[in-house]
């Protein structure tokens, strides 16, 4: 009889496994961070009260002359609706059955980790949603074309943020200067202070900045725009799944900017059994929330930049 081999033995061997799950899958979570999240509950979405023109009576004037006619200012509405997003998943009598015979142990162990991660899921959803150029997306809101909210820009223009082409160019002295000191001039006033950028532009901005000698490294989170000096940090934030060939400046991220969650649950999250339709459990994970923005006008966007 010949000698036990590994192929033989394979089934009597004991297994040598690390503990635990291995999560191969990526999922995004570094939008909603950014900003301040705060409870809303109730209601269909946030409001936004905005100035839309000035009062026309200031004037110069001299001495007798007659008084303007009265001047306000005039005030419109903006709606942004919640979006709303959940995850399902269940387990049948017979996983549980199959988990073991001390099943309520094992099910609690698979419920956590399904949980754990459909919530992954749930925030992954949520950031590649309140990216996108959609109304209710980072790229839409920071626009000089798509409606914010519920409001038309070319009806509105102080609705309207401040656009540059990069026409095709990769990031560049010359350009970053044109950028981020027009987004300031008249009649926007944005003074950025966070660019979110992709990873590929990120890797442009440092070279644009080693080329000029200031040193593309990051200090301390920061990099230095060579157009501005160390009188002009801007925090550049690298974002995986915004648009390749888009640059989004931000203006006031602690004043005009929030994440609503509209949810009184802890983490703004609800979580509910479905009713029985079978020997299985089904369990909801739901969450609802709108990014908004008081102040337009002084965010901006730079386009079409070169990914090659």
């Amino acid at each position: 009889m010949g000698a036990l081999t590994t192929t033989l033995a394979a089934a009597l061997a004991r297994p040598n496994v690390i503990p635990g799950l291995s999560d191969t899958v990526y999922r995004n979570d570094g939008l909603i961070p950014l900003f301040r999240q705060t409870v809303s509950v109730g209601n269909s979405g946030k409001d936004i009260k905005c100035i839309t023109a000035a009062n026309t009576s200031a004037e110069l004037y001299s001495e007798n002359d007659a008084a303007p006619a009265r001047g306000y200012q005039q005030t419109l509405t903006v709606n942004f609706a919640f979006k709303h997003i959940r995850v399902l998943f269940g387990l049948t009598g017979h996983a549980r059955r199959y988990l073991g015979s001390n099943w309520q142990a094992s099910y609690a162990d698979g419920f956590d980790v399904e949980l754990n991660k459909a919530v992954e899921d749930l925030r992954d959803l949520a950031t590649t949603t309140f990216l996108g150029t959609q109304i209710y997306g980072l790229e839409g809101i920071v626009d000089s074309t798509t409606a914010f909210g519920n409001q038309s820009r070319s009806t509105y223009t102080s609705l309207k943020s401040y656009e540059l082409s990069g026409a095709s160019a990769s990031i560049s002295t010359s350009l970053l200067n044109k950028w981020l000191h027009n987004a300031k001039d008249a009649p926007y006033g944005g003074d950025v202070e966070l660019v979110l950028i992709s990873p590929t532009q990120g890797g442009k901005w440092g070279a644009a900045q080693s080329t000029q000698g200031v040193g593309g490294a990051p200090v301390g989170g920061a990099l230095i725009p060579a157009t501005l000096g160390a009188d002009g940090r801007i925090l550049v934030h690298e974002i995986a799944d915004l648009t390749n060939s888009v640059a989004v400046g931000l203006t006031g991220v602690d004043r005009y900017w929030d994440y609503w969650v509209n949810e009184d649950s802890p983490g703004g999250l609800h979580i509910k059994e479905y009713g029985a339709a079978d020997d299985s459990d089904t369990i909801q994970v739901s969450t609802a929330g709108a990014l908004t923005c008081t102040a337009p006008q002084r965010q901006t966007k730079l386009t079409t930049l070169t990914t090659a």
